[in-house]
């Protein structure tokens, strides 16, 4: 690739586990990477076998001494997705720009320890740009030359059988792996025994069912159901984080068609009569609505396990799932804005995707101790979920009542939407957290917004909170809350993390348990300007970042790329001292 850096991966034993320690003139921070090996355990209500896998592990040390505060385990993105967001943003203690790495000011780890976790067994693979293929290879007679559009690299094992293929399947592996880290690595257990699970986008699914299935298991573990034999250790959950969360089909669907028309920046990205088709696809005899819900019974009369195993279960609900595109999908295909940001093109600049680069050149993978390329999605992931229909099933009890059952726990829950976002809109994750059914749903929803002072000087939002359960609109943010508006983000999180209101971070929740945000009833009111659409950067290891005539000048071979990035009218800023080519034109997205 020109300028770019060598693609593929390098090889380390799988039971190697490096520290790492990097000192900046400002500060010194440090993480532990390794492998944490999983135990081979035979159905356990999976409905299939769980090999004994070895998971590499990623721990974020807490700047002040993890030794006094909570583990964090991230969880973000969509079902096929890594932990871009919290690599890129929160967690990040620099931010990455396409050759180096910048102080991240608003990092989250300034009083909490984060663990992010990833893949099994590592394998040799092609990457074509334009199909998105991927093909595992055999590199034994050489590597093959790569080039803008054909990449080599070290991938998981795209086997979508090695992996969960539903979200609670999911969470039994999260509850192995928690137990396996913990074991193994009993230096960084919190003295609280506390953890907190933030969870972004499809972690609104993530999050509701990982926390009720451990706390769960540490009733089953109180209850000698499950024996301590293996050693196994009650994982208390304080905190439950959702940001832009796509939690619940049936409360959050109908506000697509709506939000493309009825948002509070003033855009209507898409006309009349697509509007009135997406709202006819939902309730049309046979639409989305009916087949949502013939997956919801079935779902409940056949796969009362929920391991994913029941074929008629799965295809009723993949067929769901296929139904309702109509309804969300003819914003992303008719507007040309973003799906992730409705002020934004669809060939979305932001955020940077620059740390894709950055995290994949060798100096960086060797500093990291990490044998494999980075990547911010797994198709086999995207397989295996795909087949049982998960994102519309209604889960193993619904993750509206997960929730309830995390709040009449005692777990904390935030809900944290961007009021740009179109993907998982702060529209529905407002129905989401009103249909919630605890024992203070009426208080919940009887209390008013209150603006959410970041700073002496700035509003970054609003939210409504009732105790321990909030939900926050940050304003002038899209879908990765933290990226755009990281001081708001932060100051929520560490107020949400630390029992103080969200609102003012004065009041101590735990203290006053009937705590309850004044305000008006609604926020849509508040109206805010859009800003001004930025211009698409073609970055090639991200193709949804470039227009059609930029793909077509990658292909053919007559830009000029450098560290990834296609230089044009759009990015010869970014590159003052080189001579750009003839530049390509805005054009449609692909």
């Amino acid at each position: 690739m020109d300028g770019g850096s060598q693609f593929l991966g390098k090889n380390l034993n799988d039971e190697a586990v490096e520290n790492v320690s990097f000192v900046s003139p400002t500060v010194s921070w440090s993480w532990e990477l390794g492998f944490a090996g999983q135990p081979k355990f035979a159905r356990s209500g999976r409905g299939f076998p769980l090999k004994a896998v070895h998971l590499h592990h990623r721990l974020l040390l807490c700047k002040d001494g993890p030794e006094t505060h909570s583990v964090v385990k991230c969880r973000t993105a969509n079902s096929e997705a890594a932990h871009t967001i919290f690599s890129g943003a929160p967690v990040a203690q620099y931010e990455m720009n396409f050759t180096k790495s910048d102080p991240n000011d608003w990092v989250w780890r300034t009083s909490t320890s984060f663990l992010c976790s990833r893949y099994d067994k590592l394998v040799n693979v092609t990457v074509e740009l334009v199909s998105g293929n991927i093909m595992v290879k055999d590199f034994s007679n050489g590597v093959p030359v790569q080039n803008n559009t054909f990449w080599v690299g070290s991938y998981p094992s795209q086997i979508p059988q090695n992996t969960a293929n539903n979200t609670l399947n999911a969470a039994r592996a999260f509850w192995h792996f928690s137990q396996a880290w913990f074991q193994g690595f009993p230096q960084y257990k919190p003295t609280n025994s506390k953890i907190s699970i933030w969870a972004e986008s499809y972690g609104g699914k993530y999050g509701p069912s990982f926390a009720r299935f451990l706390l769960e298991q540490n009733r089953k573990i109180e209850e000698g159901t499950i024996g301590h034999e293996d050693g196994n250790m009650i994982i208390h959950i304080d905190t439950l984080g959702i940001i832009s969360g796509c939690i619940d089909i049936f409360s959050q669907i109908l506000t697509y068609p709506e939000f493309t028309r009825n948002n509070t920046y003033g855009i209507e990205a898409v006309n009349n009569s697509t509007y009135e088709a997406m709202i006819e696809t939902y309730h049309k005899s046979g639409g989305c609505a009916e087949q949502l819900q013939h997956c919801r019974r079935l779902t409940y009369e056949g796969d009362l396990t929920h391991d994913g195993s029941n074929a008629t279960v799965n295809e009723a609900c993949r067929n769901a799932s296929q139904a309702c595109v109509g309804v969300e999908e003819p914003y992303s295909s008719t507007s040309g804005r973003g799906y992730y940001d409705i002020a934004h093109p669809r060939a979305d600049p932001f955020p940077p995707p620059f740390f894709q680069g950055y995290l994949n050149r060798p100096h960086v993978q060797a500093d990291l101790g990490v044998p494999l390329n980075f990547t911010s999605g797994s198709l086999a992931v995207y397989r295996a979920f795909n087949i049982t229909g998960d994102y519309v099933s209604p889960g193993a009890h619904g993750y509206t009542n997960d929730i309830g059952y995390l709040l009449e726990s005692g777990v904390k829950v935030a809900m944290i939407y961007g009021d740009r976002d179109y993907s998982c809109n702060w529209v529905g994750g407002e129905n989401t957290s009103l249909s919630i059914k605890y024992s203070n749903s009426s208080r919940f929803r009887a209390a008013g917004y209150s603006d959410i002072r970041t700073n002496s000087s700035y509003v970054g939002g609003q939210v409504r909170q009732y105790g321990g359960f909030s939900f926050s609109r940050v304003y002038q943010a899209g879908h990765m809350v933290p990226a755009y508006q990281p001081e708001t983000a932060f100051e929520i999180f560490r107020r949400v993390m630390f029992d103080m209101d969200i609102a003012t971070g004065k009041v101590n929740t735990m203290i006053d348990k009937a705590y309850s945000s004044k305000g008006q009833r609604t926020t849509f009111q508040i109206k805010n300007e859009p800003p001004p659409m930025p211009k698409p950067t073609c970055y090639i290891l991200v193709p949804g970042t470039c227009t059609d005539d930029q793909v077509a000048v990658v292909v053919n071979g007559s830009g000029l790329i450098l560290d990834y990035i296609l230089i044009d009218e759009n990015t010869k800023d970014l590159f003052p001292d080189i001579k750009f080519p003839t530049p390509t034109s805005a054009g449609s997205t692909p």
